[in-house]
Parts: C-alpha cells; structure tokens; sequence
C-alpha cells in the first residue's frame, strides 16, 4: 500500500509552498520527517515533530531523546499507516522550534497496489 500526500507549509500563502509525496504505508515516521526533509530542502538541522494540532502537545510524535516532554511517541517505532487511514486526513510537521515552520500533511490517496501507482504514474506522462 502506498499513501500521497500534499504538505503545504501552513504559513506561507502568497505564493503557496507546497510538495506532493508518494510514500510506502510502511514507512515510520522517522522516515517520513526524512522525505519531508529532502523534499523541502531543508537541512536535518533543527528538532521536529508531528501532531494532530499545529501546536502539538496532543498526540506527538518524534525523537522521544530530542524532547523533554514525558509523552513522545517514538517515531522509529509508529507506521504511516497506523495513522493514515482515510483520505482527508491531515496531520502536522513541525520543524526547527525557533522559527516553526509549521507543515500541514494532507492524506490525498491509499493506493492498494503498487502496480496501481506505476500505473498513475503512466498516466501522468
């Protein structure tokens, strides 16, 4: 199963900065805060985290070594797709605290197959 999704950084509107991903459902989210790294150039430089809510502080998910709060879901260990189940979803990225580039992830698609997305992809050529 593989998931697209579109993350935007959420306070950046004129002109959007967004990127569309396609990722194995398989990959943790350690992974994934590797993807949105390189996808959005930055340089692995600063603390980051996930959450349900831009500020975070509900469900966060991260480097529990990286944090001083008691509850960080240890990104290493949590699939994409144990969040990700429905289009629509979305999710936040937060990277380097001093700045907080706040990142909105949008699930757009599960494709079951990934015959299915090479056959997308075609598609689009």
């Amino acid at each position: 199963m593989v998931l697209t999704f579109k993350i935007n950084l959420a306070k950046i509107t004129k002109p959007p900065v967004w990127r569309r991903v396609t990722v194995p459902a398989n990959f943790t989210f350690n992974d994934f805060h590797s993807v949105i790294q390189w996808a959005f150039g930055w340089t692995n430089s600063h603390l980051h985290y996930f959450s349900q809510k831009p500020e975070g502080l509900d469900v966060v998910i991260g480097d529990p070594t990286d944090h001083e709060w008691n509850d960080v879901i240890d990104s290493t260990k949590i699939k994409l797709s144990k969040v990700f189940t429905l289009g629509g979803q979305c999710f936040y990225y937060v990277y380097d605290f001093g700045d907080d580039w706040v990142h909105k992830i949008k699930l757009q698609t599960v494709l079951l197959k990934k015959s299915t997305l090479e056959k997308e992809e075609k598609l689009k050529m």
